[in-house]
């Protein structure tokens, strides 16, 4: 039977819903009847990058100042890197020499940003979120990739460096990576089926040690051109031939470290989100160049006077409490607007020493 309900009075809705409850019998309570869900007490996602992916500290190792700016004394290296003594004749003076001096600048720029923690939502916290532990989490992992990105906006561009090159089919007939002609600089793949990156890698390592008076000992690598790498038949035939029997040839960023000579080979991790705040969807992409390197040296020994350094940071460790690395976190109360303010602050300063020292590889990658 069909009943038009469009006819029926409030009085009738009431007597007729009754009936039907009657004759249907006890309804089962639905989940959401019986359950509320709430935040699992023993367990809070929070996906914070491997800070080894982050490659700005290790390229450019932090040195601890305590102004804001300033400069950095150079010796210039053609002063001390002529043959200029002579013989000496019995009575007579020795040869006569000098050298010349530059200036780098600095300025410990100060980055900084906060979350604001209200009273009303302090007070309608829930397990496993706590206010204060959260915000701290958040702030640390933006202040870490504010300062991966203004290390590849400094470091990662051939500009910035004496030498550099750039992918291309084939090396350039007059291949000179000091060239100021960017065609001689063209080089081949790294990742080309046909490249011999070994080789290639050391004969960049040359030309830096040449120029910059320390062979490189570091590169930074670009995830796609790492992934690449690894897979490069040249590299890959070189490991099978020393891997164990029975087990597939892999390539890992050791083993690049070894044939390539050098003391590290940093994958660069980091990525971030490009979309503005309040965008309804992320966009996710690395932070350093994904198709390029770097190739630079580190001195194992840190800073120092007269140390060769390729590149460093300098941390405004005097900058109102900051630790030596220039960060600053604090909580404050902002009782104007009923709330607790968690804010950090980082004063920092990528400043590249030695150009000459650095060998910046851009699109790399067939």
């Amino acid at each position: 039977m069909i009943i038009n309900t469009n006819n029926l009075t409030q009085a009738q809705l009431l007597a007729l819903n009754k009936e039907i409850v009657a004759k249907a019998g006890p309804v089962a309570p639905g989940r959401d009847e019986v359950h509320i869900d709430v935040f699992l007490t023993e367990l809070l996602l929070a996906v914070m990058q491997d800070p080894m992916g982050f490659v700005a500290d290790m390229v450019a190792p932090e040195t601890p100042v305590g102004k804001q700016s300033g400069k950095i004394g150079v010796i210039d290296r053609k002063s001390y890197t002529r043959d200029v003594a002579e013989p000496r004749s019995d009575g007579a003076e020795t040869a006569g020499t000098g050298y010349k001096a530059a200036k780098v600048s600095f300025d410990a720029e100060v980055h900084g940003i906060h979350i604001d923690i209200g009273d009303q939502t302090r007070a309608n916290y829930d397990n496993p979120f706590d206010a204060d532990d959260d915000a701290t989490f958040v702030l640390a992992e933006l202040m870490k990739i504010n300062r991966e990105i203004n290390f590849s906006n400094t470091a990662l561009k051939s500009s910035a460096w004496a030498s550099s090159v750039k992918g291309a089919a084939s090396d350039a007939a007059n291949f000179d990576p000091s060239s100021t002609t960017p065609a001689d600089r063209n080089m081949m793949y790294l990742t080309s089926d046909s490249a011999e990156p070994v080789k290639m890698v050391k004969a960049l390592k040359r030309h830096v040690m040449l120029r910059g008076g320390r062979k490189p000992n570091a590169m930074a690598v670009g995830m796609e051109l790492f992934d690449g790498l690894c897979e490069q038949a040249d590299i890959v035939g070189r490991i099978n031939r020393g891997q164990t029997p029975g087990e597939p040839a892999r390539a890992t960023a050791m083993d690049l470290a070894r044939l390539f000579e050098l003391q590290h080979v940093w994958p660069m991790e980091g990525i971030y989100n490009k979309a503005n705040e309040g965008a309804t969807s992320a966009d996710y992409d690395w932070i350093g160049d994904a198709q390029s390197a770097l190739l630079v040296y580190v001195n194992p020994m840190g800073g120092g006077l007269r140390m060769p350094q390729g590149m460093r940071t300098l941390t405004w460790s005097g900058y109102l409490g900051a630790t030596e690395n220039g960060l600053r976190m604090q909580k404050y109360r902002m009782q104007h607007l009923a709330s607790d303010r968690a804010e950090a602050e980082s004063a920092y300063d990528h400043v590249i020493m030695d150009n000459g020292m650095g060998l910046f590889l851009e699109n790399m990658v067939e």
